[in-house]
């Protein structure tokens, strides 16, 4: 028996009971041939694997994270990333170039602490 969907063949189903006996003595079948609505359908498939890509492929993308920054007041909990803390906390002060800096908080860790921090951002 054929297993259609939008009228393409995706499979076939072996006759059987609930428990997957078929009509020959001793014979079972499991899986797939013995319950159509297990076939994984290939047009299903296909795009859910397209839409996946697609999102990442502008996950990345300025308008991504555009978004991301417009969804909520704040993405930061204005704590300094932990490990930045943990690699800067036994160096003598210096200068620092925070590169994409968001709220600031591990440029402001590091100029409490005597660091000379240049920080880039972008606001609005």
């Amino acid at each position: 028996m054929d297993i259609e969907f939008g009228g393409e063949v995706v499979g076939s189903r072996i006759p059987c009971d609930p428990a997957g006996a078929t009509e020959l003595p001793g014979v079972w079948v499991a899986g797939n041939v013995a319950d159509g609505s297990a076939q994984v359908v290939a047009a299903d498939t296909r795009e859910a694997v397209e839409s996946y890509r697609e999102q990442l492929r502008i996950l990345f993308e300025r308008e991504a994270w555009e978004d991301r920054y417009r969804a909520r007041p704040a993405l930061r909990s204005g704590r300094a990333n932990p490990q930045m803390v943990a690699e800067a906390s036994g160096l003598a002060p210096g200068r620092a170039l925070d590169v994409g800096s968001g709220e600031g908080a591990d440029a402001l860790w590091l100029a409490e602490r005597g660091w000379q921090v240049t920080s880039t951002a972008h606001r609005r």
